[in-house]
């Protein structure tokens, strides 16, 4: 628990999470508490110190009625004290947020205490399966926290751990780290203006119906956990009534082949406890290594969904006479806290319509309006654009497409293109398509 709360001590710092907004501000304190989620170590410490050590296995080898009824009072109450440890760390956090951030404005972040508990409640349950079943199939409460706390940073680490970190899309709500998240965001009822800003912010555009795979999945694998973790259990259970007979107890009130019969028991009992952890450490290693190398397939393909397209052309690309310009205006949201906007103009010649020569190409972008543009002439249009492509050719028919940062820039921008060969070489009409994507980095 220590650690977890010195985590998330240390994400406060993040510059990235500085907000400007009451909504910037609950949304840093959702971040804040999702770090809980990611190191895992909240869970697997409570998860191992309340079914491990060996208090805890004297309190739940005492045999009632039923051997299960003291393992669900446990897991119950590992699930209310993490549960309580966030409300709190919440409500201390959505208290003190404004005063850290006055340009997030004076009024109370507690009108989003509501939405977040009610996140951390599904996602809550999950990590305390997943960490209960974890510290029961090892059974070593130093063993399971580092076993249960590696799972869950390997996770976060493949599908990212920090809020502009949604490395696989929509995928990545599979993870309790973003399901909590966007379940925090989404039930807050904020309205975002547009979609470009809640991926500019959030780093997803997403809605509830998204979720609702993700938190059923999710509650499958804790009901799965769960069975697993009464199965340990009843093999833990056997061991340690057997451990409890010492010696001394067998010498005088069993006969030799007694004891010699409760010793083989005892030994192939630990013969299968040492075989549960080597197959939790197999596991884990495969998770570790096998992970990372299934996603890579998804981030080659969806490596650009994190990017926002504000402007592409019709399928079919638009017509351009050689030496006119071509141009359009599109709209840039502001960047997210800690930010900076990029942007990415690319012209394709998809029809040459009998054009024979190599061109030049100048594509790229200004900010003002779009009468203001046109207002221009020649030259200044040029150096506005102010980015010119050499040999563009049937074989190389790209121009543009790298980024280049604008900082805090937002606003109304203008695209524009020109195709030249040589003065006067107007006859040629080429079809071009057009794409113009939005992207955000750190300074």
């Amino acid at each position: 628990m220590t650690v977890s709360i010195i985590v998330s001590i240390v994400s406060m710092q993040l510059p990235n999470l500085e907000p400007r907004d009451a909504f910037g501000a609950a949304y840093f304190v959702i971040n804040l508490v999702a770090t809980t989620f990611f190191t895992g170590v909240l869970f697997s410490l409570c998860a191992a110190l309340l079914l491990t050590t060996p208090h805890a296995h004297a309190r739940l080898s005492h045999e009632g009625e039923s051997r299960v009824l003291p393992l669900i009072s446990r897991l119950l109450l590992l699930f209310l004290m993490t549960t309580v440890f966030l409300i709190i760390m919440t409500v201390v956090a959505l208290s003190t947020t404004p005063l850290m951030f006055p340009q997030a404005g004076s009024g109370s972040l507690l009108v989003y205490l509501p939405s977040v508990i009610t996140a951390v409640l599904p996602v809550s349950w999950v990590m305390c399966s997943i960490a209960a079943f974890a510290a029961l199939m090892v059974d070593d409460w130093r063993f399971a926290t580092g076993i249960g706390s590696t799972v869950f940073v390997v996770i976060g680490l493949v599908f990212g751990f920090t809020p502009w970190q949604v490395l696989h899309g929509e995928t990545s709500l599979f993870t309790p780290y973003h399901l909590f998240r966007f379940l925090a965001i989404i039930l807050s009822g904020h309205h975002f203006l547009s979609p470009q800003e809640m991926a500019m912010r959030v780093g997803l555009v997403t809605d509830m119906a998204a979720l609702l795979m993700p938190v059923f999945i999710l509650l499958v694998v804790s009901l799965l956990s769960y069975l697993g973790s009464v199965l340990a259990y009843r093999r833990n259970h056997e061991r340690w009534n057997l451990e409890d007979l010492s010696g001394e107890q067998m010498q005088s009130h069993s006969t030799h082949e007694l004891q010699a019969a409760m010793a083989g028991k005892l030994k192939k009992a630990r013969v299968g406890l040492k075989q549960q952890r080597q197959a939790v450490v197999i596991a884990v290693i495969l998770l570790i290594a096998l992970l990372p190398l299934l996603s890579q397939s998804y981030i080659e393909q969806g490596e650009d969904d994190a990017d926002i397209i504000l402007y592409e052309s019709p399928s079919g690309g638009l017509t351009v006479y050689l030496n006119e310009w071509l141009f359009g205006a599109f709209e840039v949201p502001s960047a997210p806290g800690g930010m900076q906007n990029s942007l990415s103009v690319q012209s394709t010649i998809v029809n040459w319509g009998g054009c024979p020569y190599v061109l030049e190409a100048t594509v790229g972008f200004t900010q003002m309006d779009i009468e203001s543009f046109r207002a221009l002439d020649d030259a200044q249009r040029t150096s506005a654009i102010g980015v010119t492509f050499h040999n563009i050719d049937r074989d190389k028919p790209t121009a543009g497409g790298g980024y280049s940062t604008i900082g805090d820039d937002s606003g109304m921008f203008v695209w524009a293109l020109q195709y030249t060969a040589f003065p006067n070489a107007t006859v040629y009409q080429l079809t071009v398509s057009i794409i113009v994507i939005l992207g955000a980095t750190l300074p």
